[in-house]
Formats: C-alpha cells, structure tokens, sequence
C-alpha cells in the first residue's frame, strides 16, 4: 500500500480524515504503553484468552496495527516497538514447522506480521524467518485448498480460520517472499466452492469434513450470511477475482446488509474483513461509501477517550464484542486501529493480481522491502 508516503491525500480520498488518523494514533499510544519488556503483548493481562488464545494472537495483532500506519523496525515513531516484537515473535518461532503459535488463528496471524515487517523493514534474517513460516502455510495447506486448526486433520477445513491464512500468504506475496501458484489457486477454489450465491445475496459455509476439493460441496455445513460473508468478500478479491465478479458482488450485497458497522453491536471480527473488502470494491463504490460512514461512526464514538493511555484511553473495551474473551483489549485496540489504515494500508488489489503465475511464485526476498514502501 501506502503506509509510507501520501497518506494524507489517500485517507481524504477514502473518506477518512484527521478524526480517523487521530483515533489510529492513539490507538497505537495506548499499543505502545501497553507492550511488554520481552516485545510481546499479554493477552490475558487486559481479558483475553478465552477459546485458547494465546499472547502470540495478540502480539501479531498488534504488530500489524503498527506496520499498517507506516512504522518498521527502522522507520517511524515506533520502530523500537516494531524491532521489539519482530524479535519476540522470532524467538517463538517453531525450528522443525516455522510456525509462531499454534497452528490455527495464531499461525496465519503471525506469519502474515512477519511477512509485512520483512517487506517493510527488510534483512536477511526476518527474510528467512518470514520465509520459514510461510513454506509452513503452504506445507500445512489441507487437500481442499483450506487450513484447519491443526496440521495433521486433513479431512477438516475451517473457513474462518482459512481467512487469516490466505492474507498471511497475500502478505508474504506482496513483500517478495516464495508462494507457490497452487496454494492461490486451490485457496481461491476453496473459498469459491464454500460461497454460495444468487444476485442479491450470498452465504458462506463455515467448515467441511472431507479428504478433497470435489467432496466440499456435498459435505460443508450450512452456509451463513454473518461475518465468513466478509472473509469471503475480502478472499477472493485478494486472491484475484475482480470486483465485478458475481459472487464478489453478492458478498458485498450482503455484507453491507448483515454486518454494517454499529455501535450497539460490536463485531470488529466481521467489520475488519468488511473493511478491507468494501474498500476493495473502489473508494467511489457505493459499496464502500455505504460501509465507511457506519465504520467510522461506531469506531470513532466507542474508542475509549477518559483517563490516560497508561489507563485505557485510546484502546476499545473488547466486553461487549463476541470475540473479545478470546482477544482481549490488545486484540480489539489493535483490529480497530487497522481499520481506520484501511484508506492506505494496502493498494487497490486489482491493480496487479494475484492470480498472476509469475507474481503468485514471488520474488526472490531481497527485493521485498521496495514492494513494502508501495513504490
């Protein structure tokens, strides 16, 4: 994207504004006071750790909240906080697998943090690290072009979980690390089997229990219209559907229907992959232009304003939101912040695709840090 030049004229573009880049800023400041002396962030510590969650969620989280407003571990207000995480996150790396957490939400967010630090921040040593976890993604890849909560079930695959895992590869593209082709391509017929719709509207089946990408269709459970409608929506943009695409079209429909941001009911789960994928379908859209007004509303009135940022000034109370036990304050501070960088955090996906063969095998990782600067 363009996290490191332009912004200013990009969030005015985006319907974003000073209200939007001040709440990004003081969400980053509560981050900051909020970081441990070892890098990471505790999750249990502000509520978090319900469905077995772990600080390594919350440290990629918020790792990314800090990569996404521009700061590497060499550039930016926060570039010691950055290199501090960065380096924690290495140290809890697998050495046989290369996974950073368990192999569920964990993997596939803190692979995704690790690719965008290499591309933002370069060296030969968060390439590698990079690199390792994202050979693990494409290793750990079920037969259905999906990923499960463990490794070794190949006969489940989880779409909620899914999601995270194909922005960890999206990430690791765009920052020059080695993705094979057919890890987007069996991911993209993935999520194209496991949504289905008509023209108005579309629903998204949240797992199957099967051995191959044949069987899914017969053996999914129930498709929904809650928030896998926006991991879909964001998926198959970022895997190469164009924004005119049938099923593209009927997943923002719905998402704009069933999710749309409100403050009376939290559900940043389903607004940040709302977020990114409204936005993908054009800053003029309708679509986006329905989405941005109630986003904005709702994150901007429920950002916690008294006290100090040592207390919880800056960060968002996670009680009331579905998730929240599992992600804590960290969590909700850290994905309320990275839809607010939406106006500049990534570039128009469908300005060079990733269904492209030659993109999709990556380059070589010394080159990653020019992509990283969206030049």
């Amino acid at each position: 994207g363009n996290r490191l030049g332009g912004r200013r004229n990009l969030v005015a573009r985006g319907g974003g504004g000073r209200r939007t880049e001040k709440s990004v800023d003081w969400a980053l400041r509560w981050l900051a006071e909020h970081q441990e002396d070892d890098g990471s962030w505790s999750n249990a510590k502000y509520g978090g750790g319900g469905h077995g969650a772990t600080d390594a969620s919350v440290t990629g989280l918020a790792t990314l909240a800090f990569l996404g407003a521009g700061n590497s571990t060499k550039y930016g207000k926060y570039k010691t906080n950055v290199a501090k995480a960065v380096k924690w996150l290495m140290s809890k790396q697998d050495p046989a697998t290369g996974c950073v957490g368990p192999h569920k939400y964990e993997g596939g967010i803190t692979t995704m943090a690790l690719s965008e630090a290499f591309g933002m921040s370069g060296g030969d040593d968060l390439r590698k690290a990079a690199q390792k976890a994202v050979d693990w993604a494409a290793t750990s890849q079920c037969p259905t072009g999906g990923w499960d909560y463990t490794a070794t079930n190949a006969k489940r695959v989880d779409t909620s979980v899914t999601g995270w895992w194909i922005m960890a590869i999206k990430s690791a593209k765009v920052a020059g690390l080695n993705v094979p082709y057919e890890v987007f391509e069996k991911a993209l017929e993935y999520m194209k089997v496991v949504t289905v719709n008509d023209y108005e509207s579309a629903k998204t089946s949240y797992s199957a229990t099967v051995g191959t990408l044949a069987e899914v269709k017969g053996n999914m459970s129930a498709p929904g219209a809650g928030r896998l409608v926006a991991v879909s929506l964001c998926c198959l943009q970022f895997l190469g559907q164009p924004r005119g695409d049938e099923k593209v079209q009927a997943c923002a429909k719905t998402a704009n229907k069933a999710l749309l941001p409100n403050a009376g009911r939290f559900d940043f789960y389903g607004w940040y992959y709302g977020a990114l994928g409204q936005f993908q379908m054009g800053v003029n859209s309708d679509y986006w232009k329905v989405w941005n007004g109630p986003m904005k509303t709702a994150l901007l009135s429920t950002q916690v304003r008294a006290g100090t940022f040592k207390e919880n000034k800056g960060s968002w109370n996670p009680e009331s939101d579905a998730y929240g036990p599992a992600w804590g304050r960290v969590g909700q501070t850290a994905i309320g912040a990275l839809m607010l960088e939406v106006y500049y955090r990534y570039e128009d996906a469908h300005s060079h695709s990733i269904m492209d063969k030659k993109a999709g095998e990556g380059k070589k990782g010394g080159e990653g840090k020019k992509g990283g600067e969206g030049k």
